[in-house]
């Protein structure tokens, strides 16, 4: 049968998130404090070190290592400066008044007020003429922004490209989920935040329909990383209603599910990695026993 490329593209980016939440996890259960920092500087120097190998790679694996060192980049670097900054402030957590749960853990607090040094590194980036996201071209048309590019496609770094939107993808719909979650702000019954949610939920649906016209396959592993983002939204969103499981956060207590999770995403990785580039679409031959 055949596969499509941004079917597995979208499927790859999706199975990505829960891996790095059991990682994230994984990493909590260490108690020795220098050896919890050397170890989330290690990983995320490691993703540095994925990005660069990528550049020198072409557009669609250069674009599948800069996702994949983005990732290490914001499990070993943001994730420890969220939870080391809630850690030395000493942030309460916020409870849920209805059953005295703890609604938002103190580094997830942190992650909201990074949202005042999110705002404006993403103006600065809908200014800037070289970005070529397709929401930073359509902001900058609807302002009558000149959109011209002055930069060949042979001499972008691809997997630059694809590891900063993937950190700010993966920071913006953070900070929007945990603002609209927190009840100090909006809480998850506010107007804004059921429209919101309505947002997260129509506009993956939309890119999917969009994906299917690309035959670029860099351009397409791209564009699904949003797409794959925020069909993880719709994991979040549920959870938080109680109607699925975050087995992924509790690795030491559902290891076999969570093995099975971390194994699933590198086969996704890996396969979409090593399929010929020329082709949008991928015959997978299955051997009869």
């Amino acid at each position: 049968m055949y596969v499509k490329f941004w079917l597995l593209s979208v499927l790859a980016v999706l199975s990505m998130m829960p891996a790095g939440h059991m990682i994230v996890m994984l990493l909590r259960e260490i108690e020795d404090t220098s050896i919890w920092i050397t170890t989330h500087m290690v990983i995320g120097l490691l993703g540095v070190m994925l990005i660069h190998y990528g550049n020198r790679r072409e557009e669609t694996p250069a674009s599948i290592f800069g996702f994949l060192g983005a990732h290490l980049i914001f499990i070993g670097f943001f994730e420890l400066s969220f939870a080391f900054i809630a850690d030395v402030l000493n942030i309460v957590p916020v409870m849920n008044p209805k059953n005295q749960e703890v609604l938002l853990a103190p580094s997830l607090q942190v992650v909201e007020l990074s949202g005042l040094i999110l705002l404006p590194l993403m103006l600065l980036l809908s200014i800037n003429h070289q970005v070529r996201c397709n929401m930073m071209v359509w902001i900058r048309r609807r302002l009558k922004m000149n959109i011209s590019f002055t930069t060949n496609n042979k001499q972008r770094p691809y997997a630059n490209i694809a590891a900063n939107e993937t950190l700010f993808i993966i920071w913006t719909i953070y900070v929007i989920s945990l603002l609209c979650l927190d009840p100090r702000v909006l809480g998850p019954t506010h107007w804004l935040s059921m429209s919101i949610y309505s947002l997260f939920m129509i506009w993956p649906l939309y890119l999917i329909y969009r994906i299917r016209r690309f035959t670029s396959n860099g351009y397409v592993f791209r564009y699904a990383i949003p797409v794959g983002v925020l069909l993880w939204s719709w994991v979040e969103m549920f959870s938080s209603m109680n109607i699925i499981h975050e087995y992924y956060l509790y690795p030491l207590m559902y290891p076999i599910a969570n093995l099975a999770t971390l194994l699933c995403a590198a086969i996704l990785v890996t396969f979409t990695l090593l399929i010929n580039t020329k082709y949008p679409r991928v015959k997978v031959r299955f051997r009869d026993n």
